[in-house]
Protein backbone atom coordinates (compact mmCIF):
# COMPACT_ATOMS: atom_id res chain seq x y z
CA UNK A 1 0.00 0.00 0.00
CA UNK A 2 1.45 3.41 -1.05
CA UNK A 3 1.51 6.05 1.74
CA UNK A 4 -0.93 8.96 1.25
CA UNK A 5 1.99 11.60 -0.17
CA UNK A 6 2.63 8.88 -2.65
CA UNK A 7 -0.99 8.54 -3.52
CA UNK A 8 -1.38 12.49 -3.57
CA UNK A 9 1.47 13.34 -6.07
CA UNK A 10 0.28 10.04 -8.30
CA UNK A 11 -2.46 12.31 -9.20
CA UNK A 12 0.00 15.20 -10.20
CA UNK A 13 1.96 13.35 -12.59
CA UNK A 14 -0.45 10.89 -14.31
CA UNK A 15 -0.13 7.62 -12.21
CA UNK A 16 -3.83 5.43 -12.06
CA UNK A 17 -5.00 3.54 -9.18
CA UNK A 18 -5.22 -0.03 -10.13
CA UNK A 19 -8.42 -0.39 -8.60
CA UNK A 20 -11.45 0.89 -10.47
CA UNK A 21 -13.27 1.80 -7.62
CA UNK A 22 -10.69 4.52 -6.82
CA UNK A 23 -10.68 7.68 -8.40
CA UNK A 24 -8.18 10.41 -8.06
CA UNK A 25 -9.26 14.11 -7.93
CA UNK A 26 -7.86 17.49 -7.67
CA UNK A 27 -8.74 19.54 -4.69
CA UNK A 28 -7.66 23.39 -4.58
CA UNK A 29 -5.54 24.21 -2.10
CA UNK A 30 -7.04 25.94 1.21
CA UNK A 31 -4.93 27.89 4.35
CA UNK A 32 -6.49 25.49 7.12
CA UNK A 33 -6.56 27.30 11.13
CA UNK A 34 -5.42 23.81 12.76
CA UNK A 35 -6.10 22.99 16.56
CA UNK A 36 -4.20 20.03 17.71
CA UNK A 37 -4.93 18.60 21.10
CA UNK A 38 -4.54 14.54 22.56
CA UNK A 39 -6.83 12.31 24.12
CA UNK A 40 -10.14 10.91 23.18
CA UNK A 41 -12.96 12.05 21.06
CA UNK A 42 -16.52 13.24 21.97
CA UNK A 43 -19.06 15.58 20.86
CA UNK A 44 -18.68 17.91 23.47
CA UNK A 45 -14.75 18.14 23.73
CA UNK A 46 -14.74 18.39 19.83
CA UNK A 47 -17.62 21.83 20.43
CA UNK A 48 -15.10 23.22 22.81
CA UNK A 49 -12.12 22.79 20.84
CA UNK A 50 -14.03 23.99 17.53
CA UNK A 51 -15.44 27.59 19.92
CA UNK A 52 -11.34 27.66 20.91
CA UNK A 53 -10.51 27.47 17.74
CA UNK A 54 -12.75 30.00 16.31
CA UNK A 55 -11.68 32.61 19.06
CA UNK A 56 -8.13 32.17 17.64
CA UNK A 57 -8.83 33.16 14.24
CA UNK A 58 -10.56 36.37 15.35
CA UNK A 59 -7.56 36.87 17.33
CA UNK A 60 -5.39 36.72 14.41
CA UNK A 61 -7.44 38.45 11.55
CA UNK A 62 -8.64 35.80 9.95
CA UNK A 63 -11.81 35.08 8.44
CA UNK A 64 -13.97 31.00 8.28
CA UNK A 65 -14.79 30.88 4.23
CA UNK A 66 -15.99 27.10 5.33
CA UNK A 67 -17.20 24.67 8.19
CA UNK A 68 -14.91 23.32 10.07
CA UNK A 69 -13.69 19.43 9.68
CA UNK A 70 -12.34 17.22 12.42
CA UNK A 71 -9.39 14.89 11.71
CA UNK A 72 -8.58 11.84 13.56
CA UNK A 73 -5.40 10.18 12.92
CA UNK A 74 -5.39 6.93 15.43
CA UNK A 75 -6.82 3.65 14.91
CA UNK A 76 -9.78 2.76 17.21
CA UNK A 77 -8.09 0.35 19.47
CA UNK A 78 -5.00 3.34 20.30
CA UNK A 79 -5.06 4.14 24.02
CA UNK A 80 -7.27 7.21 24.75
CA UNK A 81 -4.16 9.25 25.72
CA UNK A 82 -1.73 8.28 22.49
CA UNK A 83 -4.73 9.39 20.47
CA UNK A 84 -3.93 13.01 18.23
CA UNK A 85 -6.90 14.79 17.12
CA UNK A 86 -7.32 18.45 15.21
CA UNK A 87 -10.15 21.02 14.39
CA UNK A 88 -9.03 21.72 10.85
CA UNK A 89 -11.28 25.33 9.79
CA UNK A 90 -10.39 26.85 6.13
CA UNK A 91 -9.48 30.57 6.50
CA UNK A 92 -9.20 33.50 4.63
CA UNK A 93 -6.76 36.11 5.35
CA UNK A 94 -8.77 39.93 5.38
CA UNK A 95 -5.94 41.18 3.01
CA UNK A 96 -6.79 38.32 0.80
CA UNK A 97 -10.35 38.95 0.41
CA UNK A 98 -9.45 43.09 -0.07
CA UNK A 99 -7.16 42.01 -3.00
CA UNK A 100 -10.29 40.20 -4.20
CA UNK A 101 -12.78 42.31 -3.69
CA UNK A 102 -14.79 41.48 -0.77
Amino acid sequence: MLPFSALFLGARIGMAPSDPRVKLIEVPGLLMAALSYSGSWSRGRYEEKEKWLKELIRQKGLKIVSEPVFARYNPPFMPWFLRRNEGLTPVSRWEDMALKGF
